[in-house]
């Protein structure tokens, strides 16, 4: 590690400036071992508000390139210090206004740039507790700023804020690995998890009878899918998570019997921080509910993005102890009842946005994002618990699986983007969660056509994530090819396969990765955008190939050419020295 540098973008941050519009305050800022650790106490009251800790020159120059993280899901940066680009499809701005999108782009809590021969820099605040921070790139100014997102300060009591790691390393990979190393994180992760999820194939529209269909089929098929996901269009509501809707009469209670019946686990869909207008929930406990100026419980349509189904979506207060209440026996009767040890939960930053007012106003929206994600833990037990449209760092060390990109889609846009998306948080894989990159669907649905190359794409990718591997397709309907590639996963994963990392700092149109495996190297290749014949250059030493999506063989140099001019495309290489 270069601790010369690192020292001296510390030295350079305690010199420059900081300050809170139109409040008096007083900062202390103390500089230790690569760290800069920040106390903050105002001299009168503040409630919310954008306060600078640190604003400095930083002297790199601007065609460096650049990662950064959002604060959500579907939102991230590449490009340089001079020009950012978005990545995903809905920003924390545009689409969830989280702030002005005329103002300069929020990176949240990890901003990585590579100074060339220098090295890489990687700044990471260590918790959001008990604020989110964020960095702003103003030219050659750097910034770090913490949003008080409503939390009601008195004069006098101060918080210590987030504490800043600075790391400089020869690649993002050593960078990322010394990051991750310091934050918060499960105790025991799973290896690996194989399933199946109702979501992409039924949608909202599955019935008893699908899931039924395609347990049989795990059953006689699918030994390594062990999870079968009841995703969402079991509920009547949003909110009301017993009350079946008219295609599951009975609950899921009969279900989840015959899943575990016939040797499989069953895993549940939920949105346990929102509920719908028209549920039991709102109607009988309005006061759970972030609220609006009015005293009512506040739409979240009105300050954000509404939601996908059953909208209004009202957003649960965690900061109200009657809400963690609620969400403790939620989840310990849904694991004691019916013995469910998967819960997917979704749409979860509607529970940490900085809108309206909180029952404990003092504790903020991270605060009750992460007392109410607590109260979920508390009541499931060893259940295993995955984040999905989450706040990513608001949820370190509280779920043991996270959602790291879209919903996938068969569509070449779609998964284009997911493959960008992925690229830029494999380095958490194993380490703050085991990473979901979102079900396969590998072969056309109704309504939803890619390419064979878009899905060569989409399978090398899922060979990134190899711990994660839930099928999204309906398995009586698999294709021969389907079929192999997902055989092929399964079984690396059960020899212990758990993907392969890739540089969240070069995987742009072209992205590469490489792993040692058995007795020689699996190699993954990938491109966005381009057409004809693709040759991809081995790895010094004398290989034999097998090219796993194609079922090709050869030695020497591979060149793949498809059978069309693929937009996209991918490619997973087993090498084997040649005897």
């Amino acid at each position: 590690m270069n601790r010369v540098i690192g020292n001296a973008v510390l030295e350079q941050m305690v010199a420059g400036g900081h300050r809170l519009a139109g409040r008096r305050y007083h900062l202390l800022r103390q500089r230790e071992d690569g760290r800069l650790h920040c106390h903050f106490t105002p001299l009168e009251p503040v409630r919310g508000g954008q306060l600078v800790v640190a604003e400095w020159q930083h002297g790199w120059p601007l065609s460096c390139p650049v990662y950064g993280e959002g604060w959500q899901m579907l939102q991230q940066w590449r490009g340089t210090l001079g020009q950012l680009v978005a990545v995903g499809r809905c920003g924390d701005a545009a689409t969830f206004r989280l702030y002005d999108p005329a103002g300069l782009p929020r990176i949240y809590n990890l901003l990585l740039v590579d100074l060339g021969a220098a090295g890489v820099v990687g700044l990471a605040l260590l918790s959001a507790e008990p604020v989110n921070g964020y960095f702003e790139i103003d030219g050659p100014w750097l910034r770090l700023v913490f949003d008080l997102n409503g939390i009601e300060l008195t004069p006098g009591i101060g918080m210590s804020l987030p504490s800043l790691q600075v790391v400089v390393g020869d690649s993002s990979y050593e960078v990322c690995a010394a990051i991750a190393a310091q934050l918060p994180s499960r105790p025991f992760l799973p290896k690996a998890i194989g399933g199946w999820c109702s979501w992409y194939h039924y949608y909202a529209e599955v019935t008893a009878a699908d899931i039924d269909e395609n347990l049989q089929q795990m059953v006689s098929d699918w030994t390594g899918l062990d999870y079968l996901l009841l995703d969402d269009g079991y509920q009547a509501e949003m909110g009301d998570w017993f009350d079946p809707s008219d295609r599951f009469d009975g609950g899921i209670g009969p279900l989840v019997a015959r899943i575990h019946g016939a040797g499989k686990q069953p895993a549940l869909w939920l949105a346990p921080l929102i509920a719908s207008g028209q549920s039991q929930l709102l109607r009988h406990h309005p006061d759970w509910f972030v609220q609006g100026d009015d005293g009512r419980p506040l739409a979240a349509e009105t300050v954000t993005y509404g939601g996908w189904r059953q909208t209004p979506w009202y957003m649960l207060d965690g900061s109200h102890p009657a809400v963690c209440d609620h969400l403790r026996r939620l989840f310990a009767r849904l694991r004691d009842e019916h013995d469910i040890h998967l819960f997917k939960l979704d749409a979860l930053l509607w529970g940490a946005l900085p809108f309206g007012h909180r029952h404990q106003p003092r504790l903020g929206a991270i605060g009750s994002y992460r007392a109410a994600l607590q109260a979920m833990r508390e009541g499931a037990g060893d259940a295993l618990l995955m984040g999905c449209n989450a706040p990513q760092w608001p949820s370190l060390g509280l779920v043991d699986l996270m959602r790291i990109g879209d919903d996938v889609e068969r569509s070449h846009e779609r998964m284009v983007g997911l493959a960008h998306e992925l690229a830029g948080r494999r380095w958490g894989n194993g380490r703050l969660w085991l990473a979901d990159p979102d079900c396969l669907t590998l072969q056309d649905g109704a309504g939803q056509h890619a390419d064979d190359g878009d899905y060569r794409l989409h399978g090398a990718l899922a060979f990134a994530y190899a711990g994660v591997a839930i099928s999204g397709d309906r398995l009586a309907s698999l294709g021969p090819q389907a079929r192999r590639w997902l055989q092929q996963l399964l079984a690396m994963q059960a020899e212990g396969f758990d993907g392969v990392m890739l540089d969240p700092l070069s995987c742009g149109e072209n992205g590469r990765g490489q792993i040692a495996w058995g007795d020689g190297q699996l190699l993954l290749c990938w491109r966005t955008q381009g057409e004809g014949p693709w040759q991809l250059p081995l790895p010094p030493g004398d290989w034999s190939w097998h090219e796993l999506l194609r079922d090709l063989k050869g030695e020497g140099p591979c060149v793949l050419a498809a059978a069309m001019a693929a937009k996209a495309d991918g490619a997973v290489l087993l090498l084997r020295p040649r005897m």
